[in-house]
């Protein structure tokens, strides 16, 4: 019996995969850091070249670096594509075994609109902006990019060896280093592409949560939840605990739910006014032809719309 938030499996889900996205990125990174320093340790004697060869060399390690980025960038294209899928998919999966639980019988969801939904999210029109996986990808690539060039740059006027700008840019690709290699870089190497990825598969459970249940007419509102953790920003706290609606606390109307910001962890629960009973005798009123004639049109819109 669905006694509490029928997409509690889904949200399950999307902590699951977020924890699984997290690894699978820590290895691409990993992957590439014991590449880039086998190349660094065979510069370890080069302690007293000319600068012309040193700018050769460190040339040589930035390209070999730039390499293993491209590589991670696919990998990561890839990973987040098949999470904004997926996510959807275990959605609109949870969504429909709901349905048929309260009546709606054999319910499937159309894969036209996980399609849609998916292309959404990967595209930016969720956003309503010029934002794409693809462009958020290749910026953090020339993020990153800008970092190395930095730390090369600095470590030449320093007068340093190609060797020690080299361990420099060890420490700097090393997903283990956590500080920054110089000033102005970011800290730990990961981060970004780990918070693209749990960001990406946070909206493509919100963006399936919505569409499958906004004009379900049984449904009134959506609560927002925290995740109760010290690190719950005060926007979430506030969204969790003001009635700006007069719906009660945390509740939104299906119109103007929030979408929760990057790396946010937040989540939603559906709100409505009848028992499962109550809801799953208006199914079979309109399932046999009986019933509220206004409700049994708004089933049939919300039906014809999901698939």
């Amino acid at each position: 019996m669905y006694v509490t938030d029928p997409f509690l499996e889904a949200e399950q889900y999307r902590d699951n995969l977020m924890l699984q996205s997290e690894r699978e990125i820590r290895k691409f990174y990993e992957h590439s850091y014991r590449i880039i320093s086998n190349r660094i340790a065979r510069l370890s004697d080069r302690t007293d070249e000319s600068s012309v060869a040193r700018r050769v060399y460190l040339e040589e390690l930035r390209r070999e670096i730039q390499i293993q980025l491209n590589e991670i960038d696919g990998n990561l294209n890839t990973l987040v594509t098949n999470n904004v899928n997926s996510m959807i998919t275990e959605t609109m999966s949870v969504n429909s075994a709901y349905l048929n639980h309260l009546g709606f019988n054999y319910y499937t969801t159309s894969p036209a609109l996980i399609a849609d939904m998916s292309n959404r999210v990967l595209t930016g029109q969720l956003y309503g902006g010029n934002w794409t996986l693809s462009t958020a990808i290749w910026g953090n690539n020339v993020g990153i990019q800008a970092d190395i060039n930095r730390i090369i740059s600095r470590g030449i006027l320093q007068g340093k060896t190609t060797y020690q700008i080299a361990k420099e840019l060890e420490k700097y690709v090393n997903p283990d280093y956590t500080r920054m290699v110089a000033s102005g870089t970011r800290g730990r190497v990961d981060y970004n592409a780990q918070r693209l990825a749990r960001t990406t598969v946070q909206h493509a459970y919100q963006e399936a949560f919505v569409q499958a249940t906004r004009n379900n007419p049984f449904i009134i509102g959506y609560k927002w939840e925290t995740s109760g953790m010290s690190n719950v920003c005060h926007l979430c706290m506030d969204r969790e605990s003001l009635d700006e609606y007069g719906l009660g606390e945390g509740v939104f109307p299906k119109d103007a739910l929030p979408l929760d910001h990057p790396n946010g962890n937040c989540t939603f629960s559906i709100v409505s006014v009848y028992s499962e009973d109550e809801i799953q005798d208006m199914v079979d009123d309109w399932r046999n032809g009986y019933g509220d004639a206004e409700m049994n049109g708004e089933i049939d819109y919300f039906i014809d719309d999901l698939f």
